[in-house]
């Protein structure tokens, strides 16, 4: 028997479109196309998708899935340049909560720490409350701009991180770590679900690793964005290799 995967449906309400949890069951096996696919509305975030820094293995992949999901759905190219402002916000708001947190530990006992968390915390307890606190309030002036790139749209498509995964993961305040997060982190700040599916492959001479597409929705639209990206994830039709 087929695989079971959960579909949404799509309903007309006051203030537009917007999914109905109740979930219904389609075959692995089903085709990619359909009423339900037909209603659900993709978002193309830019410039994140055309940003330099992503590297081309994982920008050919970024296409070919974007073409795929193009055949199946609805979309349009959506402006979330202001994303990428309030970005601008994590560094501050991360590293002072997160010193807030170890602080005692990491005063009290260090060795607990692996040395470049103890490095990263260290450089932490640097970020001001003052700092600290204009970050918030630009988080804060951006967030109804930031909820108004959805207008329009079910679900915004960004890039998961411009690059395939490193060996390690590099911490947040160097420049690998800033391009890690650099499509990702913003969503701690605006609190929007937001997930990631393989999309295909980086084969680069240092690829041979799976790239990922990120999948982003309003903030609590969770099982919303879950049962589109039911929808999403067979028409990527991911080769897994194994």
């Amino acid at each position: 028997m087929g695989r079971q995967a959960a579909s949404a449906k799509l309903t007309w309400s006051g203030s537009g479109t917007r999914f109905v949890a109740g979930i219904s069951t389609y075959s692995a096996s089903a085709p990619a196309s359909g009423p339900a696919n037909a209603t659900l509305r993709l978002g193309l975030a830019r410039p994140q998708l055309d940003h330099p820094d992503i590297r081309p293995g994982v920008a050919a992949a970024l296409r070919a899935a974007l073409a795929a999901l193009a055949g199946a759905f609805p979309v349009v190219d959506v402006d979330a340049s202001v994303l990428s402002e309030i970005a601008g916000s994590f560094g501050d708001i991360i590293l002072f909560e997160a010193w807030q947190v170890h602080r005692a530990q990491v005063d009290s006992h260090p060795e607990r720490y692996g040395p470049e968390t103890l490095r990263l915390l260290r450089t932490a307890s640097h970020v001001t409350q003052d700092a600290y606190q204009a970050a918030g309030r630009r988080r804060d002036d951006l967030l109804p701009r930031a909820a108004q790139v959805y207008r329009g749209v079910d679900v915004l498509v960004t890039p998961a991180a411009p690059f395939a995964a490193p060996v390690t993961t590099p911490p947040v305040d160097t420049p690998e770590g800033e391009l890690e997060g650099l499509f990702t982190g913003v969503f701690n700040l605006t609190g929007d679900p937001a997930l990631v599916l393989p999309c295909g492959w980086d084969d680069g001479p240092d690829g041979g690793l799976p790239v990922g597409i990120q999948l982003s929705a309003p903030r609590g639209a969770d099982m919303a964005l879950l049962a589109a990206a039911s929808l999403i994830e067979p028409v990527l039709a991911f080769d897994r290799r194994r």
